[in-house]
């Protein structure tokens, strides 16, 4: 009986597993298919950061979301939506409007603006990746 039940116990557990993986191998599927119909974003780190600010001094929080990395899509929106809420566009669109320093790195597809905020004694950052597939520059974070 107990060796029944450890079996059945095992064969659970597997089926488990197996159903956790196809759901996973199906999620990243969908993401891969989303990443290919994915042109929101810029041919150049630079015009994604302009078509960001644009739609985001513009208010138009949702084209301005579709310009960050898919899985960030959500948060990014989240995140631009408290910032209005607490009068900081003007502030956030200055500051990434007027960033000084810029590092690409070619083999890792990404770029990094920053500027160093004297006031605050802090560093400001956005840091974008290319879509292989569309070739078209993405927001990771601002």
């Amino acid at each position: 009986m107990v060796g029944l039940l450890v079996w059945a116990g095992n064969f659970g557990l597997q089926l488990y597993q197996q159903w956790s993986q196809q759901r996973y191998i199906a999620s990243v599927e969908v993401l891969k298919a989303e990443y290919k119909n994915d042109t929101y974003g810029g041919a150049t780190p630079e015009e994604t950061l302009q078509l960001f600010i644009k739609a985001f001094q513009a208010g138009d929080l949702e084209l301005a979301s579709k310009y960050f990395i898919i899985e960030k899509q959500a948060d990014a929106l989240s995140d631009m939506k408290v910032i209005i809420k607490n009068n900081r566009k003007d502030i956030v669109a200055n500051v990434m409007s007027s960033y000084d320093k810029k590092e690409c790195f070619e083999y890792r597809k990404t770029c990094e603006f920053s500027k160093y905020d004297e006031k605050v004694g802090a560093w400001s950052k956005s840091s974008l990746i290319l879509n292989q597939d569309t070739l078209v520059w993405k927001l990771v974070s601002m």
